[in-house]
């Protein structure tokens, strides 16, 4: 708990400089994911308990589930690492800045 609440508190302090970072939106997306996999899995592989601990080994369902779940979480950190490492092509000096939806008009008026 202590650690959501210090991560939702240090995403708000640095929120205007990762808005347009794209590995901040994909660890967002990726954490969107994992919670519904989490409701997913928990309504599907967890219905049958004792399935899990049969002696022919646990089902398919449980393993694809697993197997999603190491998935999402490696990309979450991956993305999160690769945050620090991203540089924003406006802020570089000497560039003339990218204002999106202005086409090939460039600055707006």
């Amino acid at each position: 708990m202590i650690t959501l609440l210090l991560g939702i508190h240090l995403g708000e302090a640095q929120l205007h400089d990762s808005y347009d970072n794209p590995y901040f939106l994909l660890k967002i997306s990726g954490l969107v994911c994992a919670f519904n996999h989490a409701v997913v899995f928990r309504k599907s592989v967890y219905r049958n308990p004792k399935a899990l601990d049969s002696p022919a080994g646990p089902p398919a369902a449980a393993k694809v589930a697993a197997t999603l779940s190491l998935v999402i979480w490696v990309s979450i950190l991956s993305c999160g690492r690769m945050i620090a490492y991203w540089d924003n092509p406006n802020d570089q000096p000497g560039k003339a800045p990218i204002f999106h939806g202005q086409g090939s008009k460039g600055a707006p008026k």
